[in-house]
């Protein structure tokens, strides 16, 4: 019975932290976005900072231990480590449960969206069994000697650290976003139903070289000197709504979605700058060089960007960028494209293809505008599903060669070896 519960245990918290793990590594800006969104819930914004690295250094982690756990490779540190995880994490997800600071814990990414008190409960089953799993660490038989199970380990971290550095540079490898390959992008307001949701639009005025954030109802004086606005999602729409509504403004705070892009019928490219602030000169060189590109095909461009207006078209204007400018919130944008400057090919309203700020088809538009959209829709999701195969057919072909390797070339051999010492002690 104990060694059936050890089983279980040991495939129930290796899967478990391998699938949290993978879906970290392959979107790590969406992990970035979730921890910074914890330091915001627990007042501690200066350590945004550490958000990239840290959620890098988390999803390598958790996806190591589980295989770890899972195949048995120093078996009893990886058991402490997965314990480690859950005695800081339960705790944690209890406060979130309570208090909601923050909605979603981002325990398995964008792949499955749990609430806070469904992670608690789901963390205090891994805890149980993380907890009963130190307590058998000593019933565990090391599968091959020390520098064989750390040499396994090192070729799993590898491989791990290639796949971050890869996510890294690209659009995650699979996409498990709200605005996907194939999705519709805007809804009108009566295809949203129930889940309408309201922005608030925030002015920003300078006096006296101190700025001020008021709303239309609240404007200052004549003293004060107009400098900035900037559209949001209001709290009351976040609250209400399971789903972002994709929403842009023009300089003048009107929004004209609808216009822009509902209504529109043909292809748009849509180039997403969260931050201009974070943009690299070699960002906005290729920025550049997909704009001029774009203008050559006289296809329809517009860049859509979190940032104030006067620091957008300072930037592009003195990087020589030429494009319609329009306006959404940060969350919208990280969410429709990880990469700062990344660009989105919308045809008739529907979401066909994505790229990072890296990868960007400046020499491929010519190519891409004469494809049928929907087909390439579809490659795009077919490779999607072929990329996540892959990886996990990588990750068990890797397991079985390890354990039959294991099995024959250490284990045998101590078969062996003890056979041989019964004889001689029979002699």
């Amino acid at each position: 019975m104990t060694n059936t519960l050890r089983a279980l245990a040991r495939v129930l918290i290796g899967l478990v932290f391998i699938f949290s793990g993978f879906v970290k590594i392959i979107d790590p800006t969406g992990g970035a976005v979730v921890i910074t969104e914890y330091l915001k819930a627990f007042h501690l914004p200066f350590l945004s900072f550490l958000s990239d690295p840290a959620a890098t250094l988390l999803a390598i982690t958790e996806l190591m231990t589980g295989i770890a756990v899972l195949t048995g490779l120093r078996m009893s540190l990886a058991i402490k480590i997965a314990l480690g995880f859950m005695l800081f994490f339960t705790p944690l997800t209890l406060i979130l449960a309570l208090f909601n600071p923050v909605s979603d814990c981002g325990c398995f990414g964008e792949a499955i969206k749990l609430t806070n008190w469904q992670t608690f409960y789901k963390n205090l089953v891994l805890l149980i069994a993380a907890f009963f799993l130190f307590r058998q660490r000593r019933a565990f038989i090391p599968i091959a000697q020390v520098k064989w199970e750390w040499s396994f380990l090192g070729v799993y971290l590898i491989a791990a650290a290639s796949l971050s550095l890869y996510s890294h540079n690209r659009v995650p490898l699979i996409d498990f976003m709200q605005f996907k390959s194939g999705e519709q992008l805007y809804f009108s307001d009566d295809e949203q139903g129930d889940n309408k949701v309201e922005f608030v639009t925030t002015l920003i005025y300078e006096k006296n070289g101190k700025k001020e954030e008021f709303t239309m109802d609240n404007l200052p004086d004549s003293s004060w000197t107009f400098v900035d606005s900037k559209s949001v999602m209001s709290k009351a729409g976040q609250k209400s709504s399971d789903k972002l509504i994709f929403a842009i403004s023009d300089r003048e705070g009107s929004y004209v979605t609808d216009s822009i892009i509902g209504r529109y019928r043909g292809a748009t490219f849509l180039t997403i700058v969260q931050d201009v602030r974070k943009l690299t000169p070699d960002k906005i060189s290729k920025i550049k060089e997909f704009t001029d590109s774009i203008a050559t095909k006289r296809a329809r461009h517009i860049i859509v960007t979190g940032s104030e207006i006067s620091l957008t078209d300072s930037l592009f204007s003195v990087n020589g960028i030429k494009s319609e400018i329009y306006f959404s919130d940060y969350k919208t944008l990280i969410t429709l494209n990880r990469s700062n400057g990344g660009v989105v090919y919308v045809f008739d309203n529907e979401v066909i293809k994505k790229w990072s700020v890296n990868r960007l088809p400046a020499k491929r538009l010519g190519q891409l505008l004469t494809r049928d959209p929907e087909l390439l829709s579809a490659e795009v999701l077919i490779r999607e599903h072929i990329a996540a195969e892959f990886a996990f057919l990588a990750i068990i072909l890797l397991i079985i060669f390890m354990r039959f390797f294991c099995k024959w070339f250490y284990i045998h051999k101590l078969v062996q070896y003890a056979d041989l010492g019964e004889e001689k002690s029979k002699e």
